[in-house]
């Protein structure tokens, strides 16, 4: 499975947001040079994740963003989510719209396994991911 750029960007802002909480909102001009990733790309990114809920921002001379949540309250899967890279696990995999519990399609049942091990997998904390037994983890 290969992730979109805005989904790397996201992760990589999250992330780069819980190694580096200074408990006051950091301009993403700032964050954007520090990862050398495209400002008006990170800017994108980061308004999805304030329309969900995982970061947020202030506007204003001491304007920025930072975390909504302590690190430990914010999953992969939720960053992957809010960029709608995990939506295919909701539907059907073959697209059938009357698929369901009630009314399987040949690859339900299958696709139901496979299904819940990727989101298992994706369902790990900010706060495990920025962390190693060594110390913090590089996410630049």
């Amino acid at each position: 499975m290969k992730l979109s750029k805005s989904s790397e960007y996201a992760i990589r802002l999250v992330c780069w947001l819980a190694l580096n909480s200074r408990e006051k909102y950091v301009p993403l001009s700032e964050i954007a040079e520090e990862l050398q990733l495209s400002f008006y790309q990170l800017t994108k990114v980061a308004q999805r994740l304030i329309r969900d809920g995982l970061i947020k921002s202030y506007t204003g001379p001491n304007g920025g963003v930072e975390l909504a949540k302590p690190p430990n309250e914010i999953s992969l899967l939720d960053i992957l989510r809010s960029n709608n890279e995990v939506a295919f696990v909701d539907r059907c995999i073959l697209g059938l719209e009357e698929c369901g519990g009630e009314n399987p399609c040949a690859l339900h049942d299958y696709w139901a396994s496979v299904k819940e091990n990727m989101l298992d997998m994706f369902d790990v904390n900010i706060a495990m991911l920025t962390t190693d037994s060594d110390g913090l983890v590089d996410v630049k």
